[in-house]
């Protein structure tokens, strides 16, 4: 862990910029998907009526007890294809007219002489419903329609429907029981002249015959004079002004922040098993190597050097780094530094050209080493591999530049075929000496430490390596690595860069 107290938020965000792509990809199918099922669900407008429910037949023995109200079997007649039938032919005979105009008795019947359409039952099935408040007698009727007047129509006409349906069939079942007690009554009637004809009757059989007789006619006077209170619609229904549920900026709102949750949640376990580097200053320290800072890097085609302006926010990253480092080799008094990087030596250069850079402008004599002989972009005329083979002095060979007095260049100098005997060769480490002797700070520009040889090659042959790590590219396995083969030719590491 480290000891510095100050929270590095770039640690913890990190792992999301690396899969920024992903996380905004995941946002925006969420936020395409909560449209889509929006747009489906649709926004419905929703109706409702009341309807009071009342015993069908008051002071009536001779009716079924059954029909009186029982509120969920009043519920499944409501629900009923039967009373859903009815309320579309009542619909239909109004033809647009008030909702009002729906209970009228000339409405109801020429409704009920209407053929039941069951295809438009079937399409307007799933759109009511009916429940029942609490333990009360009152039933409500719910429509959902995607037009307010066609939701308040159905629910109008399904209550007044289901009244209508209720008391006809009251109705019947009373007719029912008439037409039941007049057949016993004329039956009596025939059985008492059939006794009177044969002689003197029984008397117990002809007082029973009469109880019933009486029995009957009472019955029949009681039924007469029922009546028939199927219910009453207590609350009718109104066209809905705006549609039920959320706005419409809801759903794409909503399946956006969930593929924003699902976006970051993966880019959180691809991160976990994803070896790059998530907090340099606590992964990197733990192999045992200071980090001397972060260094913003812009690489660009062809050769030369790429310097940052002295007055940039970004050349100001490099003098911090460039002060750290300079202050670890004075307390050790080393002057000649390898920079390598990792597996990029691209970066790795270009770190090494605005370092040199900063220790010129800050007053000490430099001198910049193109070391790279496989892949030198710092000039193409002499150089290193013309003075190790004798081809140039090194006087010749080293360039002054314009950029800074004290900053001086020593490229990579004629292509060689076989760079590694140049860099291993007794006349290469002659001339390191001999700048050494000349300047106050020297920095070897290497191959990446990873991808060829020469990087500990020149390292043998340096006081201290300097690591360029490429936080977004190179894994934690392979940065130990290249650190250990430094280490391996006993090189001290003055630090660690993290290039950004």
């Amino acid at each position: 862990m480290s000891d510095n107290p100050v929270i590095n938020i770039s640690e913890y965000t990190a792992p999301l910029k690396r899969y920024v792509p992903l996380i905004v990809g995941a946002t925006i199918g969420g936020l395409i998907l909560g449209f889509i099922l929006f747009q489906t669900r649709g926004g419905l407008f929703v109706a409702e009526a009341e309807v009071q429910v009342k015993p069908i037949i008051a002071q009536t023995a001779t009716v079924d007890p059954d029909r009186q109200i029982n509120t969920t079997t009043e519920e499944e007649i409501a629900s009923s294809q039967a009373v859903l039938g009815r309320a579309l032919n009542i619909i239909e005979v109004a033809d647009g007219e008030a909702l009002s105009s729906y209970s009228n008795p000339e409405t109801l019947q020429n409704a009920k002489a209407l053929d039941f359409d069951d295809e438009a039952i079937q399409r307007n099935s799933d759109k009511v419903e009916v429940d029942v408040i609490g333990d009360s007698q009152i039933l409500v009727v719910t429509a959902s329609s995607d037009d307010s007047e066609e939701a308040a129509q159905l629910a109008q006409a399904v209550a007044v429907a289901y009244v209508d349906f209720r008391r006809d069939d009251a109705g019947a079942s009373l007719e029912q029981t008439r037409q039941s007690l007049l057949e016993r009554q004329v039956q009596i009637e025939t059985e008492l002249s059939s006794v009177y004809a044969g002689g003197a009757p029984a008397p117990f059989e002809v007082i029973g015959l009469e109880a019933e007789l009486d029995q009957i006619s009472r019955s029949l006077g009681s039924a007469q004079g029922s009546n028939i209170d199927a219910g009453s619609v207590i609350s009718d229904a109104t066209a809905p002004d705006s549609t039920e549920g959320l706005p419409t900026i809801a759903g794409p709102a909503f399946g956006a922040l969930l593929g924003l949750i699902a976006g970051v949640s993966l880019a959180l376990v691809l991160d976990r098993s994803d070896d790059r580097l998530r907090s340099a200053s606590t992964e990197i320290a733990e192999l045992g190597v200071p980090v001397l800072g972060t260094a913003p890097v812009k690489l660009r085609s062809g050769s030369g050097l790429s310097v940052y302006p002295s007055n940039s926010v970004s050349a100001d990253s490099y003098r911090r780094v460039q002060a750290t480092m300079l202050f670890n080799l004075d307390q050790e008094e080393k002057s000649l530094v390898v920079v390598s990087g990792v597996k990029n030596s691209r970066v790795s250069g270009f770190v090494a050209a605005n370092l040199a850079a900063m220790a010129a402008r800050s007053g000490r004599r430099t001198l910049l080493v193109g070391g790279n002989l496989r892949d030198d972009p710092l000039n193409d005329g002499l150089g290193l591999s013309d003075v190790v083979s004798g081809q140039s002095s090194l006087a010749d060979a080293i360039e002054k530049l314009e950029l800074d007095p004290n900053l001086h260049l020593l490229g990579g100098g004629t292509a060689t075929s076989r760079p590694a005997e140049v860099l291993q060769s007794e006349a290469f480490g002659r001339m390191l000496n001999a700048v050494t002797e000349d300047y106050d700070l020297v920095l070897v520009d290497s191959p990446a430490v990873l991808d060829v040889a020469d990087a500990v090659d020149i390292s043998r042959l340096a006081q201290a390596a300097l690591m360029v790590v490429d936080s977004s590219k190179e894994s934690r396995k392979d940065i130990a690595a290249a650190i250990g083969q430094v280490r391996n030719v006993g090189t001290d590491i003055v630090g660690v860069v993290v290039a950004e």
